[in-house]
C-alpha cells in the first residue's frame, strides 16, 4: 500500500485524468493538473502546501492485513510474490505495486474496512474489477506487464469466502488513451508553472 510521492502522477492519483470517453482533457483533470502543480511549486521551495492526509482507520486496517492477504495468495496461487513495494518512475509518473509474479505479473491488495464491501467484491468480482482498473492498468502500463491480480482479502469472512482474485489484463487501447491525456495534463502543469514563476521575476524587478 504506497503513498502519493508529491509532484508524480500515480497509480493512485491517475483517474481524475481520465474521466469522459473521449482524448480530451476534462475540468477535473484539469484541477488535478493544477494540484499536481503546486505539489512541484513545493518540491522547489516555492510553496508551502497543508500537512498531507495521514490516514485513518481504515487505512491502518489494510496496512496492517496486506501481508496476510498475499500469503493467501500465494497458497490458493502456489505463486511467489516478490519486489513487494517497489517503485517505478517513469518521467513525473509513478507507482508501487504491492508485489511482482513471475515474469509478467502483478498483485494489488485491497482489505476492506467494512465486511460489506468484501460482500460486494464476493457478489459481483467484475464491478470490483472495474472500480479499480484505472489503478490497475496505470501499474502495468509503467511496469510492462501483461496482467494483474487484483485481491479484495477480509480474514473476518470464513475460509473460502476471505478473498477474491480477478485477474485484468493489459488494454492498450486504455494506455494509448492515458498517454494522450496525461500529455494534456503535463502542459497544463508546464503552463501553470511558468506563469507562476514569472510572477517571481515580475516582483523582484
Amino acid at each position: 500500500m504506497a503513498n502519493h510521492r508529491p509532484g508524480y502522477i500515480t497509480a493512485s492519483t491517475v483517474a481524475p485524468f481520465l474521466t469522459g470517453k473521449g482524448d480530451e482533457l476534462l475540468k477535473g483533470g484539469i484541477e488535478a493538473a493544477m494540484k499536481i502543480a503546486d505539489e512541484r511549486l513545493a518540491l522547489d521551495g516555492l510553496l508551502q502546501l497543508e500537512e498531507p492526509w495521514g490516514g485513518n482507520e481504515a487505512t491502518e486496517w489494510g496496512h496492517m492485513h496486506e501481508p496476510d492477504a498475499i500469503d493467501r495468495y500465494e497458497e490458493l496461487r502456489f505463486e511467489t510474490v516478490y519486489d513487494r513495494q517497489v517503485g517505478v518512475s517513469d518521467g513525473w509518473l509513478s507507482c508501487t505495486p504491492d508485489g511482482y509474479v513471475g515474469e509478467d505479473g502483478l498483485v494489488e491488495v485491497k482489505c476492506p474496512f467494512t465486511t460489506k464491501t468484501h460482500r460486494a467484491h464476493l457478489l459481483d468480482p467484475a464491478g470490483f474489477a472495474a472500480e479499480h482498473n484505472d489503478q490497475s492498468q496505470f501499474q502495468l502500463m509503467l511496469t510492462g506487464r501483461d496482467w494483474v491480480d487484483l485481491i479484495s482479502y477480509d480474514p473476518r469472512w470464513a475460509e473460502g469466502l476471505d478473498i477474491v482474485i480477478v485477474r485484468i489484463t493489459a488494454d492498450p487501447v486504455w494506455q494509448e488513451r492515458c498517454r494522450i491525456r496525461l500529455e494534456q495534463a503535463e502542459a497544463v502543469i508546464a503552463e501553470s508553472l511558468e506563469e507562476l514563476k514569472s510572477k517571481i521575476t515580475a516582483i523582484t524587478l
